[in-house]
């Protein structure tokens, strides 16, 4: 980790805070001259650092940007009035008590239990209503804790890594039990400036219900490599994954010009709590919130059996 400790608690870079949270070197500085914070700590080097606390309050920052709130009107709230802002994202916190035993496995570094867990909750649901009823309700109240700093980075990655090998399995299984050709190939990655890739992998089970084989490219996949792969594919669609992490003008800006590199019968769909409708944009992305959306999409849209 790219940190100090001065005995006072760690003490994160610049470049560490741009990682965790999206906020740039630059944001962080005109913010600094124009509102007064966040306040760093000044090194004797000169270099900035910022303290955990501060993390966790930018990660709410980014999360209120990213619902399309502006800077001057959210830096000077309360951490308080932040909070609540930030929880009323979806106006849900689906916090049943399964997801809240699964947080705490998360919580203990748990993950054969949350591994065990996952494996019998997927046995006995069908597959999008264990992947939009109850993964994607303990992903959500992750990013909540997350966001508090409830939970820490060697915690959400961890379990990261269990629910994404879940979701590889179940995609497995179900491509090894299918009896017939693939209806169609899609293509599935992230744009550069996304590392989440829990939302493609679930998209690529949702897909496998569907007889469509998925390619799975995964994270901050530059925009050219995914319109090669889309022509060399022969695919059907491209679908790209955003969360609130990443969305933004510059994920607008992506999706236009991978529209423009992909060939017209090549559908672009672009899926999660990022994928907002932006005032100017390419009019022919499909865009989804949720996984059930997604589904009804394909059975609508799917070349004909």
């Amino acid at each position: 980790m790219s940190g100090n400790n001065n005995g006072n608690g760690l003490l994160y870079s610049v470049g560490k805070i741009a990682a965790e949270t999206g906020v740039t070197p630059d944001m962080l500085r005109v913010w600094e001259r124009r509102y007064g914070v966040p306040t760093p700590v000044r090194l004797p080097s000169g270099h900035r650092r910022y303290t955990h606390e501060q993390l966790v309050w930018l990660r709410q920052i980014a999360e209120a940007l990213a619902l399309g709130h502006k800077p001057q009107s959210i830096l000077r709230l309360s951490a308080s009035d932040l909070r609540c802002l930030v929880r009323e994202k979806s106006g849900r916190e689906l916090r049943t008590d399964e997801t809240s035993a699964w947080l705490g496995s998360i919580r203990e570094m748990r993950v054969d239990c949350l591994a065990s867990e996952l494996r019998r909750a997927a046995a006995d649901s069908d597959p999008l209503d264990f992947l939009h009823g109850r993964l994607s309700p303990l992903l959500s109240a992750m990013g909540t804790a997350w966001s508090r700093g409830e939970l820490d980075i060697r915690q959400e990655h961890a379990a990261a890594e269990v629910i994404e090998d879940h979701l590889r399995a179940m995609r497995s299984r179900r491509a090894t039990l299918r009896r017939t050709p693939c209806r169609a190939r899609i293509v599935l990655a992230t744009l550069p400036g996304e590392p989440h890739r829990l939302g493609i992998q679930m998209a690529g089970v949702v897909c496998e219900t569907r007889d469509v084989c998925a390619l799975i490219l995964g994270s901050e996949t530059p925009v050219e490599e995914i319109s090669r792969t889309a022509f060399a594919e022969e695919t059907f669609a491209v679908g790209i994954g955003i969360s609130l992490y990443a969305a933004g003008v510059e994920s607008d800006r992506a999706l236009s010009l991978l529209r423009g590199q992909l060939p017209s019968r090549v559908h672009l769909v672009a899926g999660g709590e990022g994928a907002r409708k932006p005032r100017n944009g390419p009019r022919s992305v499909h865009r989804f919130r949720d996984l059930p959306g997604f589904a009804a999409w394909l059975d609508r849209s799917l070349p004909s059996a």
